[in-house]
């Protein structure tokens, strides 16, 4: 069954364009080919990448190769003036968000709630933001962290935003699965974030990447479908 976007009419602060409203399901997933990095810049050798998930056992998170497929039910997101709410399928937690236009064919969803912490090894560094929300799982849209010392940590934080995007008149939502290590240190030192954005890439941490650090990224965009 494919998940069900419901929009309320919503006035822009914008004045001429109207927010998007009427119900949405996600009809469609494009999938981008799997970017890897190390702190000696880019891997370009498939075998490499494909090696590393296996490695890791992260099949599960990462397409081997672009690809564009039905979507299967990944999100619920509800929207009404000034407010969403967001829920994963088969997972316990609902989010609660604001709502808001912020111009260019971009909404900005932002949750501000009680941080999650689930630490198994007690000699982990805490993660930053955008690093891990293993504990809910998404179908195909996971994000993981994986440090090398064995062991998850997993954890929302106190505040984030989340993006959808208008391109070409239909309503996107993307999404990044990523998965980092590091051979020589227990913790993650680089934020998938854009800014404040978890769900998009920032190619700004790239510069923090650093000898042993490994960052695998595949980033996903759904596609809304007006009911």
């Amino acid at each position: 069954m494919a998940a069900t976007l419901t929009l309320l009419s919503a006035c822009s602060k914008s004045g001429d364009d109207q927010m998007p409203s009427g119900n949405y399901v996600s009809s469609k997933i494009l999938i981008a080919g799997v970017k890897m990095y190390t702190g000696n810049g880019e891997v370009t050798d498939q075998s490499l990448i494909n090696r590393y998930i296996a490695s890791r056992d992260l099949q599960r998170f990462f397409k081997s190769a672009q690809t564009e497929e039905p979507e299967t039910g990944l999100v619920t997101i509800s929207l009404e003036p000034g407010k969403a709410t967001v829920k994963y399928p088969g997972q316990p937690m609902t989010m609660e968000m604001s709502y808001r236009q912020t111009g260019n064919g971009r909404y900005l969803l932002n949750w501000v709630g009680k941080t999650l912490w689930q630490m198994p090894n007690p000699n982990f560094r805490c993660m930053q933001m955008g690093d891990s929300i293993l504990q809910y799982p998404v179908n195909k849209l996971n994000i993981v962290s994986i440090p090398d010392a064995g062991g998850y940590s997993t954890f929302y934080t106190p505040s984030f935003d989340y993006v959808l995007n208008v391109k070409a008149g239909t309503l996107t939502a993307p999404f990044l699965s990523y998965a980092f290590s590091n051979d020589n240190h227990p913790y993650s030192a680089c934020s998938s974030a854009n800014g404040d954005v978890w769900n998009m890439f920032n190619p700004g941490c790239l510069a923090r990447l650093r000898n042993g650090d490994t960052l695998v990224v595949q980033s996903k965009t759904v596609l809304l479908k007006k009911q």
